[in-house]
């Protein structure tokens, strides 16, 4: 279990002609735009596949306005919880990013807030990849 990081999924297998291949993520609702320090930020997504095969890491990238060192892509960290890989499988998915995973790293040791931009991705086991989610700036205390 990784430190910092929830995925709860609610998975419902449908009859949807309009689910496609290629995965499908739109993201719901974040829980803040400004984080305190020491603080959370907590992402809800909606998500669909019409294979269901949604075993692999979930992308997530942080893009930092203060320095490249603030900022990161990880595919591998936030594995996408076991679902049943019935077809036609869309559901909600709920990312908690912790202190940790924000990175708050100060650059040049005098800034102490940035604007960060965050950016999702779901891959399928087929290779296909969703569109990428990007979300609003939030400001950050580090």
């Amino acid at each position: 279990v990784l430190t910092g990081l929830v995925l709860m999924v609610i998975v419902t297998a449908c009859d949807k002609d309009d689910i496609s291949t290629t995965p499908s993520l739109r993201l719901k609702s974040v829980s803040s735009d400004f984080v305190p320090l020491n603080g959370s930020l907590q992402f809800i997504f909606e998500f669909s596949d019409k294979e269901g095969d949604l075993s692999k890491a979930m992308g997530i990238e942080k893009i930092s306005s203060t320095c490249i060192d603030a900022s990161y892509i990880d595919t591998v960290k936030f594995v996408f919880p076991d679902i049943p890989g019935t077809k036609n499988t869309d559901g909600t998915l709920e990312v908690n990013l912790n202190n940790i995973n924000l990175l708050p790293i100060r650059c040049h040791g005098q800034d102490t807030v940035e604007q960060a931009v965050f950016r999702f991705w779901i891959t399928d086991d087929a290779g296909h990849t969703s569109d990428t989610i990007a979300t609003n700036p939030i400001t950050i205390v580090k």
